[in-house]
């Protein structure tokens, strides 16, 4: 160690006077140096006290606290540096750790972690990051940084590696993409909010840099109205589809499917796989499930509740309790539950309009053409006494 000797402070002793007085000249004599100059120390010396080197300090070792400061006097952890970065055109150092050993592919400087591990004190290493040369080629400097950690009873494992190209890998040390995860029992990403009031997700974009989020797909979870949602578009992006997490409705452009699969809520889905529309209930009263429909004449995209014996149905209203003037699902085909007379059904029964206005009845006289106007379709299953029996809808 070079110490220049004007600079030295040991054992609270600052003057040279002072310390050649208390020394008699002993360190300069063993080690064939001059006042102020550079001084080499050889073997080892033993100093009782806090050593300082340079006025700044340039180096200051706390004794009583088993502290180095590199660039300060006041070293806060074991080893305390402070100093002005090196800058290069692409690059801030002030660590250099550089590997001695001969060029070849997986040399590079490195740190390890770790602690005591027994109550006897025992030291081990359970962490580490690592550099590494890419490859063997003399006068090639491409690196990959490697972390790795240590499982009770195992050696080190790599757990994620980011190559000389900038690719991420998890679980594998050749990342074919920019985030690659590799994981035998699973690769599962978790994008965990402790709020229910946001969206997580991820963008998948295109463009400028300083506007990524404008033009592309969303993919995310919605916890507000708690979907799994996709948006995509181009400034700004808009909802595709979404899937509700407690019903499992899907929805193309809506954020809220009322219904097994709805279509911006004006066609859709039902769970027993009716065919839908939306319209506006026009009965005059909420409305009732099962009940036969036609089209209203007094409102676009309207319905009004069916007359007896009509031939004008239209559909089957799905669920009750729609207010009038607000919209309502209309069955129009596949299946649906219909509200039928006191007479009941039998699987196969050719269904029409009753004379009750909205209710359906039996009619197997006179085949098809007899009933071509008024038939509603087929019943699936059996009914005694009036309720709902499920039909197949083919509306004429």
């Amino acid at each position: 160690m070079s110490i220049p000797v004007n600079n030295v402070t040991i054992g609270g002793i600052t003057k040279k006077s002072e310390y050649d007085s208390l020394y008699n000249n002993a360190l300069l004599a063993d080690t064939g140096g001059t006042p102020g100059g550079a001084q080499t120390i050889p073997g080892a010396k033993t100093f009782s006290g806090d050593l300082t080197v340079g006025a700044t300090p340039t180096l200051f070792v706390d004794v009583s606290e088993n502290r180095v400061g590199v660039g300060t006097a006041a070293p806060i952890v074991p080893f305390h540096l402070v100093g002005t970065s090196v800058v290069t055109p692409d690059a801030n150092y002030t660590v250099l750790n550089y590997d001695n050993r001969a060029q070849a592919a997986g040399v590079g400087g490195g740190i390890g972690f770790g602690g005591k591990y027994t109550d006897a004190g025992t030291y081990t290493t359970w962490a580490g990051i690592w550099s590494e040369k890419e490859n063997g080629v003399s006068g090639e400097f491409g690196g990959e940084l490697a972390f790795w950690t240590r499982p009770n009873g195992g050696g080190f494992v790599e757990r994620m590696r980011i190559d000389a190209a900038g690719n991420v890998g998890i679980g594998t040390a050749s990342p074919d993409a920019k985030l690659h995860i590799l994981d035998v029992t699973g690769a599962n990403i978790i994008l965990n909010s402790n709020t229910g009031s946001v969206k997580s997700g991820i963008y998948m974009t295109e463009g400028s840099d300083s506007t990524p989020l404008l033009s592309g797909v969303y993919v995310y979870y919605d916890g507000v109205n708690n979907v799994f949602g996709i948006d995509i578009g181009v400034d700004p992006l808009v909802n595709a589809v979404t899937i509700n997490r407690f019903t499992r409705n899907v929805g193309i452009d809506t954020i809220l499917p009322t219904v097994k699969f709805s279509v911006s809520e004006k066609a859709g889905m039902s769970t027993i796989g009716g065919h839908l529309v939306k319209l506006t209930n026009k009965t005059g009263s909420p409305t009732v499930a099962g009940q036969l429909v036609l089209a209203s004449t007094g409102t676009d995209d309207a319905f009004a509740t069916c007359g007896a014996n009509s031939d004008a149905c239209i559909g089957i209203v799905l669920a009750a309790g729609i207010a009038d003037g607000a919209e309502a699902w209309i069955v129009t085909g596949g299946v649906a539950d219909v509200l039928i007379d006191s007479g009941g059904c039998t699987h196969g029964d050719r269904m029409i309009a009753s004379a009750t206005a909205g209710s359906a009845d039996v009619w197997n006289t006179g085949g098809a053409v007899a009933t071509h106007f008024t038939e509603i379709g087929h019943c699936n299953e059996t009914r005694v006494g009036a309720g709902f029996a499920r039909c197949m809808i083919h509306l004429l």
